[in-house]
């Protein structure tokens, strides 16, 4: 199965490097094989790029793919999505993976409308970096197709004094 896929990721990855110069700063969101693959090959390059990654809540995929990029050397420092804003005039675009691809666009984690709001608010290209594994078959049953598409999230209780008596219903969103 790898070998089958290592081709198409190593090709995508050898188009974006071509494009743009390492030396340049990514913001990377979420935890993805084809991002992953891209820091390889930043990592490859003379001056590799420093690489934003976002904590990509509510799963903490972020601290796990920083981890892995730092060990191949990259210059990697977690924000938090929110933050991203305050980083958007020190990096030359934003990256993200999917969970899925539907007919009507794709799933990624929480944040990432909000970093393409902040893409299109700053003149930022934003790239969606997958491949077609993640496509949902137009042969699936409806039924499960509706399942993968809707929204999800993980409710969560939290006390906003440390109190457990006051807990307040926190509603953590996995996908958008």
């Amino acid at each position: 199965y790898r070998g089958d896929w290592a081709d198409p990721v190593q090709t995508l990855t050898n188009h974006y490097l071509s494009q743009y110069s390492a030396s340049e700063a990514w913001l990377f969101h979420s935890h993805s094989s084809t991002l992953k693959a891209l820091g390889q090959g930043f990592s490859n390059s003379a001056e590799p790029p420093i690489i934003y990654q976002t904590m990509s809540r509510p799963g903490n995929e972020g601290p796990i793919q920083a981890k892995e990029l730092a060990k191949m050397g990259l210059d990697v420092r977690l924000i938090e999505e929110g933050s991203a804003g305050c980083v958007a005039n020190q990096i030359n675009g934003i990256m993200v993976g999917a969970d899925l691809l539907t007919e009507n666009g794709f799933k990624n984690k929480t944040g990432t409308y909000l970093l393409g709001l902040l893409a299109k608010d700053r003149q930022l290209p934003l790239y969606l970096l997958t491949d077609s594994r993640k496509k949902l078959p137009d042969n699936y049953p409806d039924s499960l197709k509706a399942y993968l598409q809707k929204d999800r999230y993980e409710k969560q209780w939290v006390s906003l004094d440390k109190t457990p008596s006051m807990p307040l219903p926190y509603y953590n969103h996995t996908f958008e």
